[in-house]
């Protein structure tokens, strides 16, 4: 693969396993998409980035699940997980989750603001990304709905790349739905992801 059409939900900072591994393998960006809706992250994003290439477009929103009609969503977080913000997310429960087992979040508190949202279906469609080389999902605990209730039908998507750790009891329908699309597993980016690729 010397280019890549791709979109990643949930960026951060961008200082991750999957730039790292377009700068290691001199993967070209045909174009991509970067979609954060923690602001604080926006600007380290870019310079993350454009060093990179030019061919991308960051999006500053939230991804919501198709059938949601909001135009934007509360997105949570916690005061003592700065300055990555790592596990914030549209779903609350997600925070506590992880409040009741990390200590270094003890003592804070858990804070919120609102975002514009757009679903996966109309991100592709405004970016005209009928087809897309690599999906690439990590939105805190929203993971498994997102890939249950996506259109994989109206899209021509090579490999899609999740993490496992929050798919909870809907691990087998997540599998059981790419599978049955004549998804396979292949080698992922982290040993917390998950990587599926067209057979």
């Amino acid at each position: 693969m010397n280019n890549i059409t791709f979109v990643q939900l949930g960026s951060n900072t961008g200082d991750d396993e999957f730039r790292r591994y377009l700068i290691e393998n001199n993967i070209e960006i045909s174009y991509g998409v970067l979609v954060e809706p923690f602001t604080v992250h926006i600007e380290t994003l870019r310079e993350n980035y454009f060093p990179v290439s030019d061919n991308v477009v960051i999006e500053n929103v939230a991804i919501k699940i198709s059938d949601d009609t909001s135009d934007q969503l509360e997105f949570f977080y916690h005061s003592k997980d700065g300055p990555g913000y790592e596990i914030s997310s549209t779903l609350k429960s997600h925070i506590e989750k992880h409040v009741a087992t990390c200590r270094h979040l003890a003592g804070g508190e858990i804070l919120s603001f609102t975002v514009p949202c757009i679903s996966l279906e109309e991100l592709l469609i405004s970016h005209k990304l009928q087809k897309l080389d690599w999906l690439l999902i990590d939105i805190e605990g929203m993971d498994a709905d997102l890939i249950l209730n996506f259109d994989w039908k109206s899209f021509d998507i090579t490999k899609v790349e999740f993490e496992w750790l929050h798919l909870g009891n809907k691990t087998q329908k997540v599998v059981s739905l790419l599978e049955g699309m004549g998804y396979i597993k292949c080698e992922s980016l982290h040993r917390n992801n998950w990587c599926f690729t067209k057979g």
